[in-house]
């Protein structure tokens, strides 16, 4: 089953961004058509007009993984818990990466239904600390050296990435799973999580680095039972890059988002706009053929919020107060994601070769 949402893109992006998700422009009538059924009490078809059952894939959707990686011990989220940030290291062993390695994909798997999102990083031996001891994520001495490779929140698929394009792991390195935990608190409702991760290695070296990062305002407040507040995060680059994906990640309240580029020649373009932006359902749009996107180029990542008391009697939040960047799922964030390589085949992580 798909996600009720309906993806756009205009200029010369149109028909360009490839889906993981079965999107249907007619999400509405088949919403329609189902409720309509439920109404007459769901009553059986003819089974001769019924389609072959679905057949469960096993084992994970990018296939055999090269490497496997779970929690050194399964880790317990207590009672008390409500929302949670933890990180968990994984010394990766001489037997599990005998040699810098290049990776093409990657795939998790949830221990518990505790987990909001996953976020993996490949830390260097050379880094000056990992995710987890690292006590200012922004701090320069954190970011040098450290990879993301990848995430997982509501509804995402594996990461899939061109031929040619791929994240760097060094021996040694240090995996980091930064989780984030959401649950109901109180008695008898702790869970022991012991999340996975599975990692392919391309035997190639790639002709393109990708360095996933954001755009984000983050510092805004939607105020309280407001139904439509708009927010805007954005970039200029300083130099050539090739866009692999985009990724809109708001919490309870996001209700629409759109990425434009604004090119240096007075032309603008549509990149992405999801008008049904749905929490459940946060994925991952890749280009089918990345998109070059030249120098001095502006690229805006608007976000519209509803804080209404309807929306939240249906999503479960108190509408009544104002809602701020952070990191709790009953707050919101306006993170426009997006994985990209420098178009020079340069190093994005590297201090030359960052476009920040």
């Amino acid at each position: 089953v798909g996600p009720p949402i309906v993806v756009q893109a205009k200029g010369d992006a149109q028909g360009s961004i490839a889906l993981q998700i079965r999107v249907s422009a007619g999400a509405e009538e088949q919403i329609a058509t189902i409720q309509a059924w439920v109404q007459q009490n769901a009553p059986r078809g003819n089974p001769q007009d019924a389609p072959a059952a679905v057949e469960f894939k096993e084992g994970w959707f990018i296939g055999k993984p090269d490497l496997e990686l779970s929690f050194p011990e399964p880790f317990l989220v207590q009672d008390e818990v409500q929302d949670l940030y933890h990180n968990i290291d994984v010394k990766l062993t001489q037997e599990q990466l005998p040699a810098d390695k290049w990776v093409k994909a990657v795939e998790f798997r949830p221990g518990s239904n505790a987990v909001h999102h996953i976020i993996a990083y490949a830390s260097a031996p050379t880094a000056k600390q990992t995710a987890a001891s690292a006590e200012d994520e922004t701090d320069d001495e954190f970011l040098r050296d450290r990879v993301m490779i990848g995430g997982l929140a509501p509804g995402t698929d594996p990461g899939y990435y061109p031929e040619g394009f791929a994240f760097p792991m060094k021996k040694d390195s240090t995996i980091t799973f930064a989780m984030h935990y959401h649950k109901e608190a109180g008695p008898g409702t702790a869970v022991q999580d012991d999340s996975v991760m599975a990692i392919q290695f391309t035997d190639k070296a790639p002709t393109h680095e990708m360095m996933i990062t954001n755009m984000a305002h983050g510092a805004f407040e939607v105020p309280p039972n407001t139904k439509d507040w708009y927010v805007v995060g954005a970039k200029t680059f300083a130099q050539d890059i090739v866009l692999v994906n985009l990724f809109p990640h708001m919490h309870l309240r996001g209700q629409w988002s759109r990425y434009t580029a604004f090119y240096p020649d007075g032309t603008s373009e549509v990149l992405l706009e999801t008008p049904q932006y749905d929490f459940n359902w946060q994925e991952y749009y890749y280009y089918k053929d990345p998109k070059n996107i030249p120098a001095g180029t502006r690229i805006e990542f608007e976000m519209k919020f509803d804080n209404s008391p309807e929306r939240g009697a249906a999503a479960g939040f108190n509408a009544g107060v104002p809602v701020h960047f952070g990191g709790p799922t009953t707050e919101e964030m306006d993170l426009g994601w997006y994985t990209y390589v420098n178009a020079d085949g340069s190093s994005p992580h590297t201090a030359n070769g960052a476009d920040e």
